[in-house]
């Protein structure tokens, strides 16, 4: 409390009192180019005892073991390190620095690679979230580059959409998810979960994918019988190597 007064008073024009003891101003300017004051208070002082002065240092410092913890921090705190001085939270200059459009799977894995832990914060706290007219696109946008989804980027949550959900969980042993709606919780787990390679939907021995891209023409057919009026290798082509005959009266062979 003591320190919590004298770092106040410092920054303040006017004295303030801490537990009976009044703390005057100690009129060092503490910006940017001043110095750091080291003080200590003993009960019976009338004014704190300044022990030294020390050159600025921007970078905050944690407090050691078993020493009071400070009110005020002074000075700037390291890119992911809000934890060590008790902060919750990342602070908005961490996210300024870290943050990710939700597009960019080159920076999301670089992260998520280099500081999986303040990779975690980052996306539970929301900071990547897609804006909240984007998260249907986003999320068929994520699942169909894993082959989860296979319908077109329309932004319509439908059938297909859904079934895509419980497709990519499926494809992760050790996790479920309840529900398939389109919301930013999903795109989140998903984001932390990590890729995974859904099987291409097969249909008869062709191979087809009943899936395809409505918005790229769609399904692809190999050998499926008789699809769409086409014609099958075998009997079809011996009756067309056939001669045809045509008569208008009396025909003869």
């Amino acid at each position: 409390m003591f320190r919590a007064a004298i770092l106040a008073a410092a920054l303040t024009a006017g004295p303030l009192s801490a537990q009976s003891l009044d703390v005057l101003p100690l009129g060092i300017d503490v910006g940017n180019d001043a110095q750091i004051v080291q003080a200590v208070v003993t009960s019976d002082a009338a004014q704190p005892n300044i022990l030294g002065l020390t050159p600025l240092v921007p970078a905050a410092v944690v407090t050691q073991a078993a020493l009071p913890q400070p009110s005020l921090i002074l000075g700037f705190i390291e890119i992911g390190q809000e934890a060590a001085f008790g902060i919750e939270t990342l602070l908005s200059t961490t996210v300024e620095q870290v943050a990710f459009a939700p597009d960019d799977l080159a920076a999301r894995e670089a992260l998520r690679t280099s500081d999986p832990e303040l990779f975690r914060q980052l996306v539970e706290e929301g900071h990547v979230d897609p804006a909240a007219d984007d998260v249907v696109l986003t999320l068929q946008r994520e699942l169909r580059r894993m082959n989860c989804y296979t319908g077109a980027i329309d932004n319509d949550w439908g059938p297909g959409s859904r079934r895509a959900v419980p497709a990519y969980f499926a494809r992760l042993p050790d996790q479920s998810w309840s529900g398939d709606a389109a919301t930013v919780d999903l795109f989140r787990a998903i984001v932390l979960s990590g890729d995974v390679s859904c099987p291409v939907t097969q249909s008869g021995s062709g191979g087809t994918n009943t899936g395809g891209d409505r918005g790229n023409g769609g399904t692809t057919t190999g050998n499926q019988g008789n699809v769409g009026g086409g014609t099958q290798p075998g009997s079809a082509q011996v009756e067309e190597d056939e001669p045809r005959i045509i008569c208008t009266t009396g025909c003869f062979r």
